[in-house]
């Protein structure tokens, strides 16, 4: 009783403190968003740019295109050269990356903030001698690497080898081959079917051209959301960014606001893959809510009842009880279009049919009888602990605004502990009957090959 009632006081004093109030929405004359949480608990800047471009967006033929921009964010613009940014950054104790995926592209930078409010006034003078102006230095270079990008031909060369590599790597690791396998066949006939990271033909025929028309043509304000999170003035940010990107026309809105959806399955499908090795690694899943759908908060609280955590009636039954596999996950991915909802196992090939089974079962029971009201608990409990511990750093938290923002408002961000309260054992069963229909599922699989 005492546990529960710190969990609900910790839940009310966080979403009070984090609320919509303390964050800054601005939206610039070019159509750029901004979004500002200034919190100065800890001497530390998170910025993230996030790009509404990714794989889903692309041609066949660019197949790859914006992760491949990724790769050249960091190798020169018009006034840092190749490395100089990870050298500015690094030289102030920061970190620089980027990432992509079906919705978009993102680049963040973590500095350290106001340091003279931290440290002793010799040691941040030396700091600042190394030149620790955070926020204009970070929101400088955020703005280089996203409108200022320049593609030098030995450049383009040298990156196309190394995205060819990861490639290769993926088509040989099982896991990764797995997930591909499992998006082009449950988005098939949707552009959420593309590769992240494209075919060796599509970036094979990468030129300097074709790559900056494409980061012209899409790297836009208008498709930009800018969040900052941690130690700054907001007052001084929005100086900066409007004086930085407030001058560049905003371009045209991509991607449209919606995608074509993967056709509806009349029957269950199976997908299978041999390679040269001793176990097998299996997908079975379906597509469920897009991001926008309130139904997405029960699919979460299905997720954790099925198969998080060691309570979880996957594991219990699959793996403790029944000893069918080595390890069992389950998870739904929340994105603008529908996401996928999926079991991954990984077992003894003479297992599989028996595995299936059981997950059908475990499946079909939520279709059919009401979850109790302690598992609806727990799993309330496990998704405010992981969200909790996801948004406390700055990083975090600019991840979660940015992330909704993108597929919806960064309100739902805000909201997603209160929404996730609300979910009751009557949400799930409706949710459970109008997504998981194991007689339309799909399965993929990746078994050790029969020539062995």
């Amino acid at each position: 009783m005492k546990r529960n009632i710190l969990l609900v006081l910790l839940f009310v004093m966080v979403c009070g403190a984090s609320g919509a109030a303390d964050v800054k929405y601005l939206r610039l004359d070019n159509g750029m968003t901004v979004i500002l949480k200034e919190d100065h608990k800890i001497p530390a800047l998170a910025i993230q740019l996030w790009v509404r471009c990714g794989s889903k967006d692309e041609e066949e033929t660019m197949g790859g295109i914006s992760h491949f921009l990724e790769h050249m964010a960091f190798k020169g613009t018009e006034k840092y050269a190749v490395n100089e940014i990870h050298r500015e950054v690094e030289k102030r104790g920061g970190d620089i990356n980027a990432g992509t995926s079906r919705d978009f592209t993102y680049y963040y930078i973590i500095l350290p903030g106001s340091l003279l409010s931290y440290m002793g006034e010799t040691q941040a003078q030396g700091r600042e001698k190394a030149g620790n102006s955070s926020l204009r230095t970070g929101l400088d270079i955020i703005y280089q690497v996203s409108m200022k990008s320049v593609f030098a031909d030995e450049e383009i060369e040298k990156e196309k080898l190394v995205v060819l590599e990861e490639i290769k790597r993926k088509y040989d690791d099982p896991q990764g081959y797995l997930w591909d396998l499992f998006n082009q066949a449950v988005y098939a006939g949707s552009p959420y079917a593309h590769p992240v990271l494209g075919t060796e033909v599509s970036v094979g025929n990468f030129t300097s051209g074709n790559v900056a028309d494409y980061f012209r043509e899409h790297y836009t304000p208008r498709n930009f959301i800018l969040v900052l999170a941690g130690d700054f003035k907001t007052g001084e940010a929005a100086g900066i960014i409007r004086e930085l990107f407030g001058k560049e026309k905003g371009g045209p809105v991509f991607p449209a606001a919606h995608v074509s959806l993967p056709r509806q399955r009349e029957n269950p499908e199976e997908v299978k893959a041999e390679r040269n090795m001793m176990q097998a690694y299996l997908i079975t899943g379906m597509l469920g809510p897009a991001g926008a759908d309130q139904d997405a908060y029960a699919m979460d609280v299905l997720v954790y009842i099925l198969g998080k955590g060691r309570a979880s009636r996957l594991h219990r039954i699959l793996r403790e009880r029944r000893e069918l596999v080595w390890d069992i996950d389950c998870s739904f991915i929340t994105q603008a279009g529908m996401g996928p909802f999926y079991v991954y196992v990984e077992c003894d090939p003479q297992k599989i049919p028996e595995a299936r089974e059981e997950i059908k079962n475990q499946l079909d029971r939520f279709s059919v009888e009401q979850v109790t009201e302690e598992e609806i608990r727990r799993s309330k409990a496990l998704i405010e602990s992981e969200y909790l511990l996801g948004t406390e750093s700055n990083q975090g938290f600019a991840f979660n605004l940015g992330y909704y923002e993108l597929i919806g408002s960064y309100r739902w961000g805000l909201d997603y502990l209160k929404n996730i309260m609300k979910v009751t054992s009557g949400d799930i069963l409706r949710v459970a009957r109008k997504y998981i229909a194991t007689e339309r599922s799909l399965c993929v699989m990746v078994v050790p090959s029969s020539a062995q």
